[in-house]
This record gives structure tokens, C-alpha cells and sequence, in this order.
């Protein structure tokens, strides 16, 4: 049987892709100090040579992309690259406050969305694929592949009139988790998330699970996941949309103040919560735009373990009819990785646990970590 070819448009974004690393490699090997200085990054020899083995990079995978018809490693090594490069602006930048720096990251971080639209098109392997690596992680952890220690706690959230949301407007109680996504120990910088169950009528299934993880709040920062030192500095996005009312809307939640001071560390953050609520804004974005306030989150009270243990949030299941994320081939990949995760630990039963939320503020003790929940 012969091979699928790839669309008109997959095979259009690709060979751009790849023309882009032809034209890139070829000017860091020929000019490396002056690309360098185009991205804000001090000219010493030692970046420079580093700017010229990027170049042989670019170059050898402009032809890997532009010699195939469905180059799907090529496209994923480039995703590879994207992440690479953002570490090695980050250790090789002149000072924080450089403009040029702040263009060329936000450039390589939209490129690298582009690289991961173009790889997961062209390859027809990508959801089993990333369903079985979700479920070797999850196994090898003993926990979710992501996400794999947080801190469950319970609260109310209050939706504005006109919110943009498809829930009703008014006060209702909901459970909530923050969690580091890597799982790096103590306080050590981390990917945080930011899990919230919203109950949107009446029985178990009937909820819409928000998981919103640390990123930027800009045109294009907003779809990149980035790590984050502290609960409260941090600003939690949904990363990809949400296709709703013919629309495109992106969901950012931004602490108030009142989060606890120091590193993000699972362990203050439970002592902290005792003595003193969390507040945030939930805010939507379209496409063009700015930001607008649609609800108001409050969570006070620390789960103890074992109702901690009967909650386990799944946005690609829970969520309103009405509502889905968007583009489709992500959220394919994204339902596959969810499914690999509970496979992998173990996890059965529907994702809608039902649960009675406690109403007192407060913790009585020192409930431990969950592990088995984002």
C-alpha cells in the first residue's frame, strides 16, 4: 500500500520550516557575531562558536525537512533544537533588560509552536505515540507523568455577568491543585500548575476541569509553558485555546497578593495556606487583544489525603458540550497523553469522582502531598 501523502498546507508549513533552517545555519556560519548581536547576545569568541555548531544544526536539518515528503524526525529534532536554543539564549544573554534578547526568545518560542504544529501533522503515528510515552513516564514515576506532586485544596469561585464563559454567572464551590510539573525537589524553579474542577450542574459528571500551567501572557509567550520561582510571580495559562462561540479564547488565571513569599515549595505553600487564602483573577483572551476579568478564585482549606486521592482532573473529558480545545490535531495528542498517564499509574474508574467540599477555612493538621492527581 502506498505512503499518505501529507495536505498542500502540511506540506507547505514544512518545506518553510525548512527553507527557515537553510537560511538561519547558513548566516550562523558565515556571520555568527553579527547574528549574535542581532539577538541581543555578547559577542565573546566562545558564542560564536557555539552560534556556528547551532548553524551546522540548522543546515543539516534544512535538508533533512526539504529532501523527504513527510519528515517527521527532522520536524521533531527542530522542536529539540527550539528548546536548546532557549537555553542557550538564556545562559548567553547580555542582561535581562535587553530588548533584542526579549524579540529573539519570543521569536524562537513561536517558531518552536510551528515546529510542533508541523511535526504532529505530518506524522499520522503521533497520538499512539505520545500515548505510550506518557505511559512509560507515569509507570517509571509511580505517578502522573506530569504534574506528579501537588497540593489539593478546596474554595469557591465566583463568575462575573458577561464573563465569556459557558457557566452561569455566581458564586459555586470547587477543588483545586497546585502542583510543580518536572516534580523538581523543594523549592528548586519548576513548571506550576494549576488545576481547577468546576461544577456546571448537578451529578458527578456534570464539571469542567481547568488545568492551567505557568507561561507568558503575550500574543506569544501565552502558548509557551515557562518555569516559574515562586506561586505568586507566576501567571497560569490554558497554553492552547479554547474553541468556543466561534471563537478562539485563551484562560489566565493571575495570583492576587497574599501568596506566600520564597520559592515555590510544596511545603510552604501548605503551611502558608492555614493562615492565609489565596486569591486569583481568571481572566479570557481572544486572539487580538488584551486580557479580561471573567472570575475571581479563592482557595483557603488543604484536602486531607484521602479525599485528595478520589479526585482526578482530566480536562480532554471534563468539559462543557459546547466547549473544546483547540487546534483538533492537539487536542488528539493531548487526550492520548491524559489516557497514557492514567494507564501508566494505575488509574481506574471515571474522572469525575464525586466530593463533599469542606466549607471551614483553615487546616486542621498536616495532610500529605497527593501524587496521584495533576
Amino acid at each position: 500500500m502506498s505512503a499518505v501523502r501529507p495536505s498542500a498546507d502540511e506540506e507547505r508549513l514544512a518545506r518553510g520550516l525548512g527553507w527557515l533552517s537553510m537560511g538561519l545555519g547558513v548566516a550562523q556560519l558565515l556571520v555568527p557575531g553579527h547574528v549574535n548581536r542581532l539577538i541581543g547576545v555578547a559577542g565573546t569568541r566562545r558564542n560564536r562558536v557555539v552560534m556556528r555548531a547551532v548553524g551546522l544544526r540548522e543546515l543539516g536539518g534544512a535538508v533533512g525537512i526539504l529532501g523527504r515528503s513527510r519528515p517527521v524526525g527532522f520536524l521533531f529534532a527542530r522542536l529539540a533544537g527550539d528548546a536548546m536554543d532557549l537555553l542557550l539564549l538564556r545562559a548567553a544573554r547580555r542582561d535581562t533588560g535587553n530588548a533584542r534578547y526579549r524579540v529573539a526568545t519570543a521569536a524562537v518560542a513561536g517558531v518552536a509552536v510551528l515546529d510542533l504544529v508541523a511535526g504532529a501533522q505530518t506524522s499520522r503515528s503521533a497520538p499512539p505515540m505520545v500515548a505510550a510515552a506518557f505511559r512509560g513516564l507515569a509507570e517509571l514515576r509511580q505517578a502522573r507523568a506530569f504534574h506528579p506532586r501537588g497540593l489539593m485544596l478546596a474554595g469557591e469561585l465566583t463568575i462575573g455577568a458577561g464573563s465569556g464563559l459557558p457557566v452561569d454567572a455566581g458564586a459555586r464551590p470547587v477543588v483545586a491543585r497546585l502542583s510543580k510539573g518536572v516534580g523538581t525537589p523543594g523549592g528548586a524553579p519548576d513548571i506550576l500548575g494549576l488545576a481547577v474542577r468546576i461544577p456546571t450542574g448537578e451529578g458527578p459528571a456534570a464539571s469542567w476541569d481547568l488545568a492551567l500551567s505557568s507561561s507568558g501572557s503575550g500574543a506569544l509567550s501565552r502558548m509557551v509553558p515557562l518555569p516559574a520561582r515562586r506561586w505568586g510571580a507566576a501567571r497560569y495559562g490554558s497554553i492552547v485555546p479554547y474553541r468556543y462561540g466561534g471563537r478562539r479564547v485563551w484562560l489566565l488565571a493571575v495570583p492576587e497578593d497574599g501568596h506566600p513569599p520564597g520559592p515555590a515549595s510544596l511545603t510552604r505553600l501548605q503551611r502558608w495556606i492555614g493562615e492565609h487564602p489565596l486569591r486569583f483573577t481568571l481572566h479570557t483572551g481572544l486572539s487580538a487583544g488584551g486580557w479580561r476579568e471573567a472570575a475571581r478564585l479563592t482557595l483557603h482549606t488543604v484536602l486531607p489525603g484521602t479525599e485528595a486521592d478520589r479526585v482526578a482532573f482530566d480536562p480532554m473529558t471534563n468539559r462543557p458540550p459546547e466547549l473544546r480545545m483547540s487546534p483538533r490535531w492537539l487536542s488528539r495528542m493531548r487526550e492520548r497523553a491524559y489516557q497514557g498517564s492514567r494507564a501508566g499509574r494505575g488509574s481506574a474508574g471515571p474522572a469525575a469522582d464525586t466530593m463533599t467540599l469542606p466549607r471551614e477555612h483553615g487546616t486542621g493538621g498536616s495532610p500529605p502531598l497527593s501524587t496521584s492527581t495533576r
